[in-house]
C-alpha cells in the first residue's frame, strides 16, 4: 500500500514537476488565510472590548441592571420582559445590555470574535446575567421565541467551559452545575435549534453530564 503511494507520488513529480510546488503555496497561502482570519477575531474582540468599556450608554445601563438585581426579591427581574413595563428606564437599560451581548453573541457564532479571548475577559459577566436573568429572557421569548439565543447560545457554552475549570476534581459540584445547564439547554433547544452551532453546544453539555455519572 506504502510502496504504491510512494510510485504514484514520484509518477506526480515525472508528469507534473510543478505540481507540488502549486501544492506548498496553496498550503502556504491557506496557513496566511487562516492566521489572518485569527489575528482579524482578537482585534475585532480588542474593538468590542474597548467600546463596550467606554460606552456611557452601556455604563448607564449596568448601574440600572445593578439595582434591578439588588431588588429582585421585591420586584422579580421577569416584570421587565411585559409589555407593562417596556417603556420604563429598567425596561431599556435591560434591552440596552442584552441586546449588546446578543450582537457579541451572534458575532462570535460567526467567528467575527474570538470565543476564548471574550471569555477570559467577560465569562463572569455573561453568566452573571445568564444566571440572574433567565426569567427577563423568558418573559421576552412569549412575545418572540428567537429573543437573545445567540447570548444564551454562547451562555450556556462559558457555563459548561467554567463547571470544568471550578470543579474539575470535585464530580458533585461538577456534576451538579452541568445538569443546570443540560436542563437550561433543553428548555431552550426548542427555539434555538435551527442553528446547529446551538444543538452542539446542547450534546456537548449532555455528554460532559454523562461522563461525570460513568466517572461516579
Amino acid at each position: 500500500m506504502f510502496e504504491h503511494f510512494v510510485l504514484a507520488a514520484i509518477d506526480v513529480w515525472k508528469n507534473s514537476p510543478t505540481f507540488y510546488a502549486a501544492l506548498l503555496g496553496a498550503a502556504i497561502a491557506v496557513t496566511g488565510i487562516l492566521a489572518q482570519r485569527k489575528t482579524s477575531r482578537e482585534k475585532n474582540s480588542l474593538d468590542f472590548e474597548a467600546a463596550y468599556k467606554r460606552n456611557d450608554k452601556i455604563l448607564e445601563a449596568w448601574d440600572v441592571v445593578l439595582g434591578i438585581y439588588k431588588k429582585r426579591a421585591e420586584e422579580p427581574v421577569a416584570i421587565y420582559g411585559t409589555q407593562e413595563k417596556v417603556g420604563t428606564v429598567e425596561a431599556k437599560a435591560l434591552q440596552t445590555i442584552f441586546n449588546e451581548w446578543e450582537r457579541c453573541a451572534n458575532a462570535v457564532n460567526h467567528k467575527i470574535y474570538d470565543d476564548k479571548y471574550l471569555y477570559r475577559v467577560f465569562g463572569s459577566t455573561l453568566i452573571f446575567l445568564d444566571t440572574n436573568f433567565e426569567p427577563y429572557m423568558e418573559e421576552c421569548r412569549k412575545t418572540n421565541p428567537r429573543f437573545y439565543r445567540n447570548m444564551k447560545w454562547l451562555a450556556l457554552t462559558w457555563r459548561v467551559r467554567r463547571a470544568h475549570e471550578d470543579h474539575e476534581n470535585d464530580h458533585d459540584k461538577h456534576g451538579m452545575d452541568l445538569r443546570i445547564c443540560n436542563r437550561q439547554a433543553e428548555v431552550c433547544e426548542e427555539y434555538c435549534k435551527i442553528n446547529k452551532y446551538h444543538r452542539k453546544t446542547f450534546r456537548s453539555a449532555k455528554k460532559a453530564v454523562k461522563a461525570i455519572r460513568v466517572k461516579r
